[in-house]
């Protein structure tokens, strides 16, 4: 059986003109996942992000950000508009027409 991981990429240009070499890159979420992903999701939206956040780390591969190594703990000290369009990148819900 292959071992399938493809990687997505979130370029982090969308932050302005000092962000256009940063990057975090992810494994991405294969279907089988999905249902899972649907079922953990919490009913608090106070609890929305906590749980975005810890999809994101439990994916995370790599990441630069002003040429520093970026490491999965650091995703947390990333702001709210940075880890929603990751989320939205890993899940499919923003498609990169670079790709």
């Amino acid at each position: 059986m292959a071992n399938i991981i493809i990687k997505k990429r979130v370029d982090l240009n969308f932050l302005g003109e000092v962000h256009k070499e940063d990057f975090l890159v992810f494994k991405s979420l294969p279907v089988k996942k999905y249902k899972e992903l649907v079922d953990g999701r919490p009913d608090e939206d106070s609890e929305q992000y906590d749980y975005v956040l810890s999809v994101l780390v439990d994916n995370f591969l790599n990441g630069k950000f002003q040429s520093e190594d970026v490491d999965k703990k650091d995703l947390a000290d990333f702001d709210g508009e940075t880890i929603l369009k990751c989320f939205a990148r890993l899940t499919g819900q923003d498609l990169d027409p670079k790709v």
